[in-house]
């Protein structure tokens, strides 16, 4: 069953809510202190977070994707979409040679 409309807009302001950890909350400032710097350089830049189940990677990597949304840009040849977060997840296997 479909929820109502109020109740969809209730249910995507508390998503848009984060209570982290503290080590997150200082993650999401280092990182978007990188990002801005990179910004103002107009240069391009990446992350890699890795570690442990439970840690709050997939959390840390969603709310970059939400903030920094993808966008059209008017350029001579036409319009181009830029991502400035892409977030993929990789198997627990990985490999150094499965990923290039």
């Amino acid at each position: 069953m479909p929820l109502s409309k109020e109740l969809e807009d209730q249910y995507n302001k508390f998503v848009d809510i984060i209570i982290s950890h503290q080590g997150i909350s200082k993650a999401i400032m280092w990182l978007e202190k990188r990002i801005d710097r990179y910004n103002l350089k107009s240069m391009h830049t990446a992350f890699f977070l890795y570690g442990e189940g439970g840690l709050g990677k997939t959390s840390l990597a969603e709310y970059f994707e939400k903030k920094y949304s993808s966008y059209e840009k008017e350029k001579d040849l036409g319009t181009q979409t830029i991502i400035p977060v892409y977030y993929t997840q990789l198997p627990s296997n990985i490999t150094y040679t499965s990923v290039i």
